[in-house]
């Protein structure tokens, strides 16, 4: 034994070492490694390998060894060599690193939306949390194009690994979009970004939030938007403290022949001449106080050109978007 390896395992002299068994010191799963290693250099072949031992002052090693033949001149192996050096505290690193990266997938397996990671080269699907296993299955070592998707023939033309990186072949910021998946037909809002992963490669990480339930009820809400505003009726929403009109149809604007933003700068006391602000207030109160959920009643609105028309109008007062408004709802009789 050369003085390195005397020092490492702190004997006393490199004496020490001779007739020892090769194996001593080494941890006990690791010994049938170093035995197969041993009898293979026997038959001429040179093995690598790495395993862990116990010096005599009892502290742990990590070695990364060769373990290989020395043959006479007429190439008859004669004895065993083994080279070796101390790679603790990379192995150390090493465990450190998996530690840190499996708490990460312990994070992204608890994330209540589809949380995977595929090499960006290959498209291999390296990881999928539990929110993407429950729907897809476990689909690690798929092809990312061909299972989370449908009817492609390759990679998806929407990918978005060309955004995630800069012209080095560096992370970018994350990247994020809304789609709506192929094979579940399902609304997702998008975090796409690039890390670099436990073994060094840069790989795609995407997070997807299911926002179907979100995209359904902005659809409703454009749905019911639309039938408002192409009524025949005459439909006003103004703020019930200032009375300014917040949205106003387009029966409404066409027959008064202000626009919208003119008339978001009136109040319905611009339209109603008959009322002061005091006698709205007073009409109004009702709706106020609760006692009434609807009234009805008859007035005259006065047009942008000064011309006048008789209405009914049901108004109501409502909350939108933590505030109160009214909203009148007015069919004309007279022109």
């Amino acid at each position: 034994m050369n003085q390195g390896g005397v020092k490492l395992n702190e004997y006393e002299n490199s004496d020490y070492a001779s007739g020892l068994d090769c194996t001593i010191g080494i941890k006990e799963k690791y010994i049938g490694s170093m035995k197969d290693a041993s009898e293979k250099a026997k038959q001429g072949k040179t093995t690598s390998l790495e395993y862990e031992s116990t010096n005599i002052k009892g502290r742990d090693i990590w070695w990364e060894s060769i373990v290989g033949p020395i043959h006479d001149h007429h190439g008859n192996v004669i004895s065993l060599i083994r080279i070796s050096r101390d790679v603790t505290d990379r192995k150390k690193a090493e465990k450190k690193l998996k530690e840190g990266h499996q708490r990460l997938l312990t994070v992204l397996d608890g994330i209540n939306a589809l949380v995977y990671v595929t090499d960006m080269d290959s498209y291999e699907l390296l990881f999928v949390n539990k929110y993407g296993r429950d729907i897809w299955g476990d689909i690690v070592g798929n092809i990312c194009w061909k299972t989370l998707q449908e009817g492609q023939t390759g990679p998806c033309d929407f990918c978005t690994n060309k955004y995630l990186l800069d012209s080095k072949g560096n992370p970018k910021d994350p990247y994020t979009w809304e789609f709506q998946n192929t094979v579940n037909n399902h609304w997702y809002f998008i975090v796409d970004r690039a890390i670099q992963w436990i073994d060094g490669r840069i790989v795609r990480l995407e997070i997807a939030t299911d926002i179907t339930e979100r995209m359904k009820a902005e659809e409703t809400v454009t749905s019911i938007g639309n039938i408002l505003e192409n009524s025949l009726n005459e439909i006003y929403i103004f703020n019930a403290e200032t009375l300014k009109f917040i949205n106003v149809n387009r029966g409404a604007r066409e027959n008064l022949g202000y626009t919208l933003e003119e008339l978001q700068n009136l109040t319905p006391l611009d339209l109603k001449f008959e009322f002061t602000p005091q006698s709205f207030e007073e009409h109004i109160q009702p709706l106020r106080t609760g006692e009434k959920e609807r009234i009805v009643f008859t007035t005259t609105h006065k047009r942008k050109d000064g011309s006048f028309y008789d209405v009914e109008v049901h108004l109501q007062l409502s909350r939108s978007e933590e505030r109160r408004v009214g909203k009148e709802c007015r069919s004309r009789w007279s022109p």
